[in-house]
């Protein structure tokens, strides 16, 4: 029996499900090779982080003698309201790294760093603190971690995933980023911020007052392609046995506007209730 091949509660890791983001993770991924920062702006569930797993996927490519592989760490920010919080997802970052190479590499830097600072950066997570800690001490714990980050790969891209949450974080968390990621020693690490509140991720990268300004280059996730997207659920209606008339399949993209999660969503509901061997055909 044929699964639903339609997935729309999460973002999405494999390649044949990614539709229409090729293109644009090719001129994202030349931009941070070219050692120039991005700000990726796009509205919530557009698919900013499914286009950073095509990017990862991109990155890791040979584009010339000039573009050799890129390694990517992509640290989640949803989580975070403070410094401890945003140490603690850099800490994940490190050592759930999918890559085996990397995810070693980064385990002789934590334990390093943990002897440094005389504590164990597990239990620092979240709202966890340490007693007696000061806030200056949180924030040298950050510098030391994004310093010993970069130090995992030659050629590194950093993807700070919704980056407008450290807006939240008291410590100045931005100017850490900038000593540890964007100055001297750092000249192999390239930088993309993710936001889907744009108003907030300009604030943080275009305020006078603010320390990473003028810092990167800003870019929107484009919307996919409408014959791409339709090209996409032809397929994947038709190789699991549930054939979908054209009609249906426009009808289902001008529903959704062809927003990505609403019609992964909607062709789902649809493929559900479609018994197998019948096509799909548009409803009123």
């Amino acid at each position: 029996m044929a699964l639903n091949p339609f997935i729309w509660d999460r973002p999405l890791d494999d390649p044949s499900k990614i539709v229409g983001m090729e293109a644009f993770a090719h001129q994202v991924a030349l931009t941070l090779k070219g050692q120039t920062n991005v700000a990726l702006f796009g509205p919530r569930d557009t698919g900013k982080t499914t286009l950073t797993n095509q990017l990862a996927l991109e990155l890791a490519k040979t584009h010339g003698d000039d573009a050799p592989p890129f390694d990517v760490v992509k640290i989640n920010l949803q989580r975070v309201v403070s410094i401890p919080g945003f140490i603690g997802c850099v800490h994940d970052a490190m050592v759930g790294h999918p890559v085996r190479q990397l995810r070693r590499a980064a385990q002789p830097q934590v334990g390093a760093l943990e002897k440094e600072i005389g504590f164990d950066i597990k239990v620092i997570k979240g709202s966890v603190r340490r007693t007696g800690a000061k806030p200056e001490q949180d924030g040298e714990t950050l510098h030391a971690q994004l310093t010993a980050l970069r130090s995992l790969s030659p050629r590194l891209v950093v993807v700070f995933d919704e980056f407008q949450r450290l807006r939240h974080c008291h410590g100045d968390p931005l100017s850490i980023i900038r000593s540890a990621l964007m100055s001297s020693g750092a000249n192999h690490v390239s930088l993309l911020f993710t936001g889907s509140i744009r108003n907030a991720l300009k604030m943080m990268l275009e305020d006078s007052s603010q320390p990473i300004i003028g810092e990167a280059a800003r870019m929107r996730l484009p919307s996919i392609d409408r014959v791409d997207f339709l090209e996409y659920l032809d397929f994947q209606f038709g190789a699991t046995g549930k054939p979908a008339e054209e009609q249906a399949l426009e009808h289902l993209l001008n529903l959704t506007r062809s927003h990505p999660r609403s019609t992964q969503q909607l062709a789902w509901e649809t493929w559900t209730d479609t018994a197998a061997g019948s096509p799909s055909r548009s409803r009123p």
